[in-house]
């Protein structure tokens, strides 16, 4: 799984039960994610320039999974005593992509290291992808 993005620098985690989840139930979405991932680029002029805001890289890549589906998604938790809501918490995620009509769905975080949570039947896994720096690469 994301072999292709190991070969090309990535460095990928998984966590908990999260690569068995991806594998059993998301075989798709690893495919459309490997897909997504393995075009993205981030040319060096970029990250020596640096500067504010969101990079062009992220932009870039913002942009290749949503086109493929992955919405930005707010998720609220809501506590209620006797129907009336008394707390709350909300969370927006960069992208969501739902399964099996809207039965499951895979979140995924856009950052340092790059996160992929799956939300599966009241489940939650983990896995981490982040780009290897050349530098520490060994020759």
């Amino acid at each position: 799984m994301f072999d292709d993005l190991t070969a090309l620098g990535f460095q990928i985690e998984f966590h908990s039960h999260a690569r068995a989840i991806l594998a059993a139930d998301f075989a798709d979405a690893v495919t459309e994610l490997e897909a997504v991932l393995a075009s993205a680029s981030v040319p060096i002029e970029e990250i020596i320039a640096g500067g504010g805001g969101e990079a062009k890289g992220t932009q870039r890549l913002r942009r290749a999974l949503t086109q493929a589906g992955w919405r930005k998604t707010t998720f609220v938790v809501e506590k209620r005593i006797n129907g009336v809501p008394r707390e709350s918490q909300s969370h927006e995620v960069d992208h969501v992509r739902e399964f099996a009509e809207g039965a499951t769905r895979i979140a995924l975080e856009i950052g340092l290291p790059d996160s992929i949570v799956t939300f599966n039947e009241g489940k939650a896994a983990l896995a981490e992808v982040q780009a290897a720096d050349a530098e520490d690469e060994p020759c």
